[in-house]
């Protein structure tokens, strides 16, 4: 398993996108909660599946690009993407980027 991270976003690669996940439009993976910067990949297909969990899929060499962290590349495949988690008082919390 590969396994990469971009702030806090992490990319873990897949064998394959879980039946019954839906197509979902744009490239844009997460948007952050505190200054509205997007993770957004420059291609590639995205897929959401009913409990929430996105995935990317990527015939070709991909970039993931956010204003505030470094480029990162992506070899084809796909990949379960995911928003760090911090434990508080009251459970988990989304990290804010």
């Amino acid at each position: 398993m590969s396994t990469l991270r971009q702030g806090d976003v992490q990319f873990i690669r897949v064998d394959a996108v879980p039946d019954g996940a839906a197509p979902r439009r744009g490239r844009v993976l997460f948007r952050g909660e505190a200054t509205g910067h997007a993770h957004v990949a420059d291609l590639g297909e995205l897929f959401e599946t009913r409990d929430g969990l996105l995935y990317l899929r990527t015939s070709q060499v991909t970039q993931v690009s956010h204003e505030e962290h470094k480029t990162v590349t992506l070899q084809p495949g796909i990949y379960l993407v995911s928003q760090k988690r911090q434990a508080d008082l009251d459970g988990h919390r989304m990290v804010c980027d």
